[in-house]
């Protein structure tokens, strides 16, 4: 079955920790980017024979214990992953803390 594996790491340590792999049939999943800009959202989820990762356009999110809620009047498409194919991100979160994201399609 297909998926997408999102994966964070550091350049100093220079190793990658699975978090998740998403199926067809699991909700999006999301992170927070603080930017100089402001505060994005990015979504990610597999379609199956493909994966997407999107940025969200003129948005508010809000959690709740282990739920996210997205608010957003569009998204921006960063990338549309096929099998094998990886994106990575330097992402900031919500906290500050700087890291890699790292999304790729397995089959």
């Amino acid at each position: 079955m297909s998926g997408l594996l999102y994966e964070i790491g550091t350049e100093a340590a220079g190793k990658w920790a699975k978090l998740a792999t998403l199926t067809p049939d699991d909700p999006p999943g999301s992170i927070s980017q603080n930017t100089p800009a402001g505060r994005d959202v990015i979504m990610f989820y597999c379609a199956g024979g493909y994966s997407v990762i999107e940025r969200s356009v003129l948005g508010a999110d809000t959690e709740i214990g282990a739920m996210r809620a997205i608010t957003t009047a569009g998204t921006e498409r960063l990338a549309t992953l096929k099998p094998g194919q990886t994106y990575e991100a330097d992402v900031v979160s919500d906290k500050g803390i700087a890291y890699k994201a790292r999304w790729t399609h397995v089959a």
